[in-house]
């Protein structure tokens, strides 16, 4: 087999040869600023003699105009320019002693040439001169040959032969593999299967079989050249990562690979919008370095790795890589095409593909080891786990005798235990009987305790006889609050007052009580009416009605006493420890309280507290408000209101109607304490007025 191939591969090489007889007179001008588009342009330029039948002038974006000069030739001679990927060839040939401008080139539609070859075909007549402007997008390698008919024929028949085989081993390949990605679950399968798609419309292209049977009216595909290397090379090169299973044995090297695929990408990405001349060469450049790479990968992962499967992987890529290199160099100019320059690159093609499937194969093969193993194994371990089953089975069984045995006797146990509880059952019930019926007689007490305090807390009606625009908000924590606010019209003043006493709840109250009779006796009584000294007042009757200088209590108060002047526009204030907001002229004042609480055991500091003097010049309001409502918890984070969100929420709602504004701060703190999923932790009060 191998020696019938080895005399066909001769066969060609030697018909490749024989084609090259006739004599031409070629010489060339390199146009670099395509400055001449016309054959008189040009006749007097100074053209350089080539000896050569090939011109190649790589990756340029020159114009090259090429002078041939015919012998004296017998009939049917035609000349061949064997390179299919030309982008632009204007032909200028004499016709009633005048040059007559014909345009080919692979950009235009196949059926526009004179023959159907994939090449370009000319005939030509005895002693002719004619001039060929070429320019194009792909590296310029002319090779210009003068034929007969019948070798020309011959040579097509040949080529489509050669090309036949190669194409058909791909096609073939292609089924077989198709077939193996329906039936092994392997991306490896479905890369290579990407790969000879585009390895082989990459091929077709560029020997111009693609353009002639593919897309013979669609011209501007021929192009895409570099985007379908440039897919190949993607495909290729996620084959081999999965191939060689470099995630498990090469990380380093995987994440290489991904560079060059994602490179691979954006050059084809590129290849779309970009110069095409400047892309082919970029994409030569980086296939040779990939397929460079690619080979010394595998020689790692055989040498180093120690893998099996790498042997192959590395004779398929040392016959392509040749084939590259050899493509390369002479399309640059370093290499004189023949035969086998030519033609390396499609023979380690079709090697490669012939031997990555016959290692894919042979991956299928060792697959199947591999479950085969797999299965005698999972039976092995099968009979492990049924001995073991049964003798844990035995085992159980007699755990099982065991248990019901200490089971029996347990039941037993639970029956008195569950005597005894009935009985202490019926003592609880009895006890519960009790606590819930004095639970009933306490909170009946605290609930008329509750009237008691509403009943000392100032009625509406006698305040709204006094203040046009009020509002109390007051929300106990408890049945009775610790809070309470106090109210008095002395005919030229009125003193409102906004108070916090120490704890909640009944003991709260009862310090409400006291609070509310010490003010009765200090303003009613005495008619004491400047907030500071009426806060000391309170200091004084609170500590000696607790009598705090003997037991040392700290019981007391935080209070805010406004005095409002009824015939001049004035207010007075004083605060212990509680602030006063103030808003005029859509400012917001806090007048903060005194650092001392009313009440509470002191050695010798004295408590002195500040009266601050108001002149509103306009409508002012009055806020006045104990510590519940900024320190409670509650919103999406948890935390306190905070006094400088109860300040902002002051000021946005001061104009609204005072019934409003009360609505709006109960369901504000109700909403706070719902987000954060928090119960009310103190007395909450508010006291506001305008004056």
């Amino acid at each position: 087999m191998l020696r019938n191939i080895l005399c066909l591969f001769l066969f060609f090489a030697c018909f490749s040869f024989s084609l090259q007889a006739q004599e031409l007179q070629i010489s060339y001008f390199v146009d670099s600023l395509h400055q001449y588009n016309n054959v008189e342009e040009i006749d007097d330029l100074k053209f350089i003699e080539s000896t050569d039948k090939l011109l190649n002038f790589a990756n340029t974006n020159d114009a090259i105009w090429v002078r041939l000069e015919t012998p004296s030739i017998a009939e049917d001679k035609v000349l061949e320019i064997a390179n299919p990927l030309i982008d632009t060839l204007d032909v200028y040939r004499k016709a009633e002693n005048k040059f007559v401008k014909k345009r080919y080139g692979s950009h235009l539609p196949f059926d526009q040439r004179d023959y159907d070859n994939r090449m370009f075909l000319f005939d030509v007549e005895d002693n002719e001169v004619m001039y060929i402007r070429f320019s194009g997008k792909f590296p310029l390698e002319l090779p210009i040959y003068l034929s007969d008919r019948k070798q020309i024929d011959k040579k097509q028949i040949t080529y489509n032969f050669f090309f036949g085989i190669y194409f058909g081993i791909l096609f073939a390949l292609f089924m077989y593999n198709l077939f193996l990605v329906f039936n092994v679950k392997d991306k490896a399968y479905t890369y290579y299967l990407g790969y000879i798609v585009f390895v082989g419309l990459f091929y077709a292209m560029l020997t111009g079989f693609a353009h002639r049977f593919l897309y013979s009216n669609t011209p501007s595909l021929n192009y895409y050249l570099v985007f379908a290397v440039s897919l190949a090379l993607f495909f290729i090169i996620e084959f081999c990562s999965q191939y060689l299973k470099l995630k498990e044995h090469s990380i380093k090297n995987y994440w290489i690979l991904k560079f060059f695929a994602s490179s691979c990408i954006i050059v084809a990405i590129l290849d779309i919008f970009l110069d095409k001349a400047f892309l082919n060469a970029i994409s030569q450049v980086m296939s040779l370095v990939i397929s460079i790479y690619l080979i010394a990968l595998g020689f790692y992962c055989l040498i180093v790795e120690k893998q099996k499967q790498a042997f192959i992987y590395v004779i398929a890529w040392t016959g392509y890589l040749t084939g590259i290199a050899l493509l390369i160099l002479q399309v640059n100019g370093a290499l004189t095409p023949n035969f086998f320059t030519q033609n390396a690159i499609f023979i380690g093609s079709a090697a490669e593909v012939i031997l990555f499937s016959i290692a894919l194969a042979m991956r299928i093969n060792q697959y199947r080891k591999e479950k085969a193993i797999a299965q005698k194994n999972e039976l092995k371990q099968l009979k492990i786990n049924q001995d073991l089953i049964k003798e844990q089975k035995e085992e159980l069984e007699q755990k099982v005798e065991e248990r019901t045995v200490a089971l029996k006797e347990t039941v037993e146990e639970l029956h008195q235990i569950n005597e005894e509880l009935e009985t202490s059952l019926q003592v609880i019930t009895t006890q519960n009987d009790k606590i819930t019926h004095m639970h009933d007689g306490v909170t009946a007490s605290i609930n008329y305790a509750k009237r008691i305090q509403e009943a000392l807390l100032p009625f509406d009606n006698r305040m709204s006889e006094s203040l046009k625009n009020y509002f109390v908000l007051y929300i106990p924590r408890d049945i009775v609050s610790g809070d309470f606010y106090w109210f008095s019209d002395l005919g030229d003043k009125i003193i409102a007052i906004q108070s916090d006493c120490t704890g909640h709840g009944v003991p709260g109250a009862f310090m409400s009580v006291i609070g509310i009779n010490v003010l009765e006796e200090i303003v009613n009584a005495r008619n004491i009416t400047n907030p500071s000294e009426i806060l000391l007042e309170v200091d004084n009757l609170i500590r000696y009605s607790l009598n705090q200088s003997e037991n040392q209590g700290q019981d007391g108060m935080d209070m805010s006493v406004v005095c409002l002047y009824k015939n001049e526009r004035k207010i007075e204030l004083a605060g212990a420890m509680n602030s006063v907001y103030l808003i005029e002229d859509n400012e917001i004042k806090r007048i903060k309280g005194d650092k001392f609480s009313i009440g509470g055991w002191r050695n010798t500091k004295q408590k002195i507290f500040t009266t601050h003097t108001i002149i509103p010049k306009d409508t002012i309001y009055v806020y006045q408000t104990t510590d519940g409502y900024q320190d409670q918890f509650g919103g999406i984070k948890n935390k306190k209101f905070g006094s400088k969100r109860l300040e902002r929420t002051f000021f946005e709602i001061h104009a609204k109607p005072m019934k409003e504004q009360q609505e709006f701060l109960k369901e504000t703190i109700t909403d706070w304490m719902l987000e954060g999923k928090e119960s009310q932790i103190d007395d909450i009060s508010i006291f506001a007025l305008e004056y």
